[in-house]
């Protein structure tokens, strides 16, 4: 597809339309700059060349956007027209990732899991004008600098003279007979008795719950990556989807359902999601699952917890007293899983700036556990590999101001010709380690039919994307 071969190309995809979690859809490529990140080695390249050199991510992240807000909020005094964009979520500004593997330069944590994938810790890049589409009035603006508007405007307009192709198989007109199977970093009895392990430390008072996870492995379809994302938004469609790519290689695949930040002015908002059942196959089946998971005490227990760290977390950059959570394990329906998911929202305390507000809320309590160090703690030890991309965040920040962040689950890395998925739950004294095994099958599945794969133990072969469910609205 045309729009692909535009230069790291960036996608923020409400593949799932939602009046207030998924309206806006953005698109951008051609940035100014990019930073991306390997521990404290961080790289910056742009037009000018490239450099290298030592800091902290977080902060070297936080002070190019900052200081990329400060040249548009100038340009805007001077009545540049390009900079008053007040009624878009997004003027240009900074789109990317922000991983898992950042925790380690919020807090002092151990560092033993192997990095087989070699992705960037963090991949941002700075987009002087984007496509702005409105899904709930079904109109676009392109907005930004002048000259970068002409730019992409002239970008797009050769990327999409003819319609697109079709969804492609992932793996050519074989088809299923060619599915490969996902492998998983743990197999079924090793994730069970970590599962086991895990449970051991909420008995003996470590912690109250732990986000353990898995991760499968499958080559890279003949689709491609941007073919594999246009079939995982049609076999799983979320409010906060993704695509990226990302320096070094990479591409990123999302079709998260979860907000881990909307910082809007002085308003903050985070949406956990905690508490799973797959989709049934029948309504019927379908209607039971839902109110199975709206009646069990455990996962009740379990979101109570996550909503209290979430509370925390906005806590220390939120004013005194301004906490609250409007929105209650409500329940969601997307179309291989229902979720119970929470709103918890704040006021910004005045001269809290970017850093802090990523040091508060990276990673996010509902994929990590409660306490949340030693949960990151424990995570180190029961994974054998790093999550990377996994379960840090996606989005942008705006030149304007506004950030709007998702968590980054049920999301696919491609690197080195091979695409990785993690899928996991929440542990907790209560859990069953088999019915947990289940759940990160059922997070995974939608990700299986993008890949064109089969799941661990399945036996029928996976059909293309989309067919395995009809895409239900949540």
């Amino acid at each position: 597809m045309a729009l692909r071969r535009l230069p790291r190309l960036a996608w923020l995809d409400s593949a799932l339309p939602h009046p207030r979690r998924g309206r806006w859809s953005i698109l951008a490529a051609g940035p100014r700059w990019t930073l991306s990140a390997r521990g404290r080695r961080l790289r910056l390249a742009s037009a000018d060349g490239a450099g290298e050199f030592e800091g902290d991510p977080i902060a070297a992240a936080a002070a190019l956007i900052e200081a990329g807000q400060r040249e548009r909020a100038e340009a805007a005094a001077r009545a540049d027209p390009a900079a008053r964009a007040p009624e878009l979520p997004f003027a240009g500004g900074a789109i990317g990732y922000f991983g898992f593997e950042l925790a380690r330069h919020v807090e002092r944590l151990p560092a033993t899991t192997l990095d087989d994938v070699g992705a960037p810790d963090l991949a941002i890049g700075w987009y002087d004008a984007a496509l702005v589409h409105d899904g709930r009035e079904g109109r676009g603006w392109l907005c930004g600098t002048p000259g970068a508007v002409a730019a992409l405007r002239g970008a797009l307009r050769g990327a999409t003279e003819r319609p697109p192709p079709p969804v492609p198989p992932a793996w050519g007109r074989s088809g299923a007979d060619a599915a490969p199977r996902l492998a998983p970093n743990l197999g079924r009895e090793e994730y069970l008795a970590r599962v086991e392990a895990a449970r051991r430390y909420v008995a003996a008072g470590d912690i109250y719950q732990v986000n353990l996870s898995q991760r499968f492995r499958a080559p890279l379809p003949a689709a491609g990556g941007f073919g594999v994302y246009r079939r995982l938004r049609r076999a799983s469609p979320a409010p906060f989807a993704a695509y990226l790519d990302a320096p070094g290689g990479v591409e990123v695949l999302s079709s998260s359902p979860e907000r881990l930040l909307l910082a809007d002015g002085d308003r903050l908002e985070t949406r956990p999601i905690k508490g799973t059942r797959p989709r049934g196959r029948t309504a019927a089946g379908d209607a039971r699952l839902a109110a199975e998971l709206r009646a069990s005490d455990k996962d009740a227990a379990e979101h109570v917890m996550i909503v209290d760290l979430e509370r925390s977390d906005l806590g220390r950059i939120a004013e005194v007293g301004s906490v609250a959570v409007p929105e209650f394990a409500r329940l969601e329906s997307y179309a291989q899983v229902h979720h119970l998911a929470s709103s918890v929202v704040a006021r910004r305390r005045p001269g809290v700036g970017l850093a802090a507000i990523l040091r508060a809320m990276l990673p996010g309590g509902s994929i990590s556990g409660a306490p949340k160090i030693r949960a990151l703690e424990i995570i180190d030890e029961l994974e054998p590999t790093v999550r990377g991309v996994y379960t840090g965040a996606i989005g942008y920040v705006s030149a304007h101001g506004r950030c709007d962040l998702n968590v980054a689950i049920r999301t696919i890395t491609v690197a080195g010709g091979c695409a990785y998925a993690h899928a996991g739950g929440a542990i907790v004294h209560d859990s069953d380690a088999e019915a947990e095994y289940r759940e990160t099958l059922a997070k995974a599945r939608g990700m299986a039919r993008a890949l064109g794969a089969l799941l661990p133990g399945e036996e029928r072969p996976a059909r293309t994307a989309g067919a395995s469910a009809p895409a239900r609205a949540g």
